[in-house]
């Protein structure tokens, strides 16, 4: 696992071979915020928007994939800074995302709050004991995604779902480091800006969805799968952690790792016991998926459990906290466990 040494190293490296290019970027990202509230032209959302996808690419390339080593950044923030990349870049043309100032007062100053943190990053790791080169730059990933997380809430109700839940994954992740990981307190902002997010993306979801009708999935149907496009990439992160790379019994508690395994089998069981109730019980078609139920089961796994597969997840990612023992999975867990119950409540 990457050491908090190794960290500060990889980004003090980064901000000294690309200290101009940072610069350029914070002022650019100055320019850009202040047009957009002052002149909310389709020019204007069109510049931040070319900005914003040609940051977030800049860093899954250069930031993720050369300077920084680890699983987290190479399966987990270059793909996903990426994606977000091609996002802001299709909404030039599909002009779905509308920055501006919210018209709440409150949530105007909050997102000016949000804000001033992004640039005020370099200083409040100062005062947290990192000084230049190792520190996080305003337009370094996380400060990046609090910035991005910020103008798309402001943006409310003109804003593209599928942006704000691409990037509210990494914005959550900054839980670890409000407990303490590689000793990067500032990103307590991240994490804070995320939760912000995801309330209003909850509290607006209607709103919002008014504002995408046509081609485009309707509300409800969208609401059945944003949380799983929150918590399924961590689940996939902890299952490559312990999986992929090996990560197991770091605190040394050889007993909790067996109870781990022993939670995991249950969890396979509960995964795809389904699929054979469903086909032997739930009248399928011949051909069809085991999903096409035509009769409510009702029996067997299902008199104990209503979403069996859903509880498995939960128990998965249970079981994979505590076979590795690493703040890092568990942190993971910390988050989608909880994504995952309101999933199933939702489901219900």
């Amino acid at each position: 696992m990457q050491t908090t040494e190794t960290f500060w190293n990889q980004m003090g490296a980064y901000n000294e071979a690309t200290f101009p290019v940072q610069i350029a970027l914070i002022v650019l990202a100055m320019v850009l915020t202040y047009f957009v509230f002052t002149n909310t032209s389709t020019k204007a959302n069109n510049l931040m928007k070319a900005f914003l996808s040609f940051v977030f690419a800049w860093n899954s390339i250069v930031f993720f994939l050369i300077y920084a080593e680890g699983p987290i950044s190479t399966f987990l923030g270059a793909p996903l800074f990426i994606i977000v990349a091609i996002l802001f870049a299709v909404d030039i043309f599909t002009k779905k995302i509308e920055f501006r100032l919210p018209d709440v007062t409150w949530q105007k100053y909050l997102m000016i709050f949000w804000i001033l943190l992004v640039f005020l990053y370099p200083i409040i790791g100062f005062a947290l004991g990192h000084s230049y080169p190792k520190t996080c730059m305003p337009m370094a990933p996380c400060p990046l995604t609090v910035f991005a997380v910020a103008l798309v809430t402001a943006a409310i109700p003109r804003v593209d779902k599928k942006v704000y839940v691409a990037l509210l994954p990494w914005a959550l992740m900054g839980l670890p480091k409000c407990l303490g990981a590689l000793e990067c307190y500032e990103d307590c902002i991240l994490f804070g800006a995320g939760v912000y997010s995801l309330i209003m993306l909850i509290k607006n979801w209607k709103a919002i969805g008014k504002n995408q009708r046509g081609g485009m999935p309707s509300m409800k149907q969208w609401k059945m799968y944003i949380l799983s496009c929150i918590w399924g990439p961590l689940l996939v992160v902890q299952i490559i952690l312990v999986f992929i790379f090996g990560i197991f019994n770091e605190a040394g508690f050889d007993e909790v790792m067996y109870v781990g395994w022993v939670i995991w089998a249950i969890s396979v069981i509960f995964g795809f016991l389904p699929i054979f109730i469903f086909k032997r019980k739930g009248d399928v078609a011949k051909g069809k998926s085991y999903v096409h139920t035509k009769t409510l089961v009702v029996t067997g796994i299902y008199s104990i459990v209503r979403h069996p597969q859903y509880t498995a997840g939960i128990l998965f990612s249970l079981a994979l906290i505590l076979m590795a023992q690493n703040w890092l999975v568990l942190s993971l867990g910390v988050i989608l466990i909880p994504l995952l119950y309101i999933d199933i409540a939702n489901g219900r």
